[in-house]
């Protein structure tokens, strides 16, 4: 018997892509080079985080479109900048010109960086499968035993999504996710996706900064000394937010971080 469109249960799943790309870039002037990326995209996909057809993962193997959503990975803005700035100081140079030793100490300087900046991961909030069909303690679901069904919330019309706090988002006492705007369905699913249109963890804000000190030492020799920084500005980078609703204690709260300022100085002799 043929299946309906839209309704096998065949392991096929399908994504679409659609994306704004701009490069700019400005080419070495002045001892300037400099490049801009960006991407403004749109992702969606019926087989999130990699599952097709799955009992407990699908809300329907029969009606794949109902687990139609955003994939983990999209992040809809990214921007990439990266340059190479050699310092208008030292011999050749507009400033400072001095030859001999002299020169060779205050010439040769580079400035460069990558600059990355992009929105955190999509968000979804799960909920408690109150069903016993579904929660995988009777009987057999989509043909595979004690196999619970996942189940995501009803969305609160009216309240914010996200949490509200005076100026800067502290983890200690803040929570990025509002828990009065979520709650536990009655049915079998909520109305909620796997993900959430306009929810997303913290962004990513990114600096990596290097100082390069190039000197000639002799018609054969040089030596380049690298100075570099990575997450220069010592950006905190908070972990996603706990988005069950069956742990309220913890619900919307964000309980890890990373980010450290790293940095690392390295030789180079080119003979």
């Amino acid at each position: 018997m043929a299946s309906l469109p839209g309704k096998s249960s065949n392991n096929v799943g399908n994504s679409t892509y659609h994306s704004l790309q701009v490069y700019l870039s400005k080419r070495y002037s002045r001892g300037l080079f400099a490049s801009l990326a960006y991407t403004y995209s749109k992702s969606l996909t019926n087989g999130p985080n990699n599952f097709v057809n799955n009992a407990g993962v699908d809300r329907d193997i029969y009606d794949s479109g109902l687990s139609k959503t955003y994939p983990g990975t999209w992040r809809p803005h990214v921007v990439a900048i990266a340059f190479n700035y050699e310092l208008p100081i030292g011999p050749g140079k507009a400033l400072l010109t001095n030859s001999g030793v002299l020169g060779k100490v205050i010439g040769g300087w580079q400035l460069d960086g990558i600059l990355t900046y992009s929105n955190g991961s999509p968000l979804g909030v799960s909920a408690p499968q109150s069903n016993p069909l579904y929660n995988g303690s009777v009987g057999i679901v989509g043909g595979s035993p004690g196999v619970a069904i996942p189940q995501t919330a009803d969305q609160v019309l009216g309240q914010q999504m996200k949490g509200s706090w005076d100026g800067r988002f502290d983890p200690a006492t803040d929570r990025w996710l509002n828990p009065a705007a979520f709650t536990v369905p009655a049915g079998v699913f909520g109305t909620t996706n796997t993900f959430i249109p306009g929810l997303f963890a913290p962004a990513l804000l990114n600096e990596d900064l290097g100082l390069v000190k190039k000197t000639k030492l002799s018609e054969r020799f040089s030596l380049d000394i690298r100075f570099e920084a990575f997450n220069a500005l010592n950006r905190t980078r908070f972990g996603s937010p706990a988005t069950s609703l069956a742990s309220p204690t913890t619900f919307g709260k964000i309980t890890s971080a990373s980010g450290q300022r790293n940095g690392q100085v390295a030789a180079k002799i080119t003979f």
